[in-house]
This record gives structure tokens, C-alpha cells and sequence, in this order.
């Protein structure tokens, strides 16, 4: 099955290309809209560092969404 994927560009920052994730619009940028909450998040916002975004999503994963990433291997895939 093929997946549509749509391209949106964003003057000096990246291209996006989305499938079914929403798409957030702010100062004329468009972001993955990741946890559809349809408001931009730090971890959602390409404009931030790397380490200022995993800091932002790791303070939002809860105990048991932490252990499974740590109990994860390519194997199960």
C-alpha cells in the first residue's frame, strides 16, 4: 500500500514530509504536530536545539513509557 506524503516547505528551515501527522502553523513555520494537540510543544519545535528538545519530551514521558523504550530492541520490530 502506498502512503501519500505531503511536502511542506519552510522558507530557511526544513522540509517537512508528513503522512497523517496534523500540521501546527506558527510566525508563518510549519511543525509536525507529533501528540495532536494541535499547540507547539518544545519538542515538536525544529528551531530549538537538540538537547532543549529531548529534555522537553523526556520530562513529558511517564515511568512506563520510559521502561519500554528501554526494554525495546530492533528484533521486535
Amino acid at each position: 500500500m502506498l502512503m501519500e506524503i505531503k511536502y511542506i516547505r519552510n522558507g530557511s528551515g526544513p522540509v517537512l514530509g508528513l503522512t497523517k501527522l496534523g500540521v501546527i502553523e506558527k510566525d508563518g513555520l510549519f511543525f509536525k504536530d507529533m501528540d495532536g494537540t494541535g499547540e507547539l510543544k518544545p519538542f515538536e519545535d525544529w528551531r530549538l536545539s537538540p538537547a532543549a528538545r529531548a529534555k522537553d519530551l523526556a520530562a513529558r514521558l511517564s515511568v512506563r513509557e520510559i521502561a519500554g523504550l528501554m526494554l525495546y530492541s530492533a528484533h521486535q520490530s
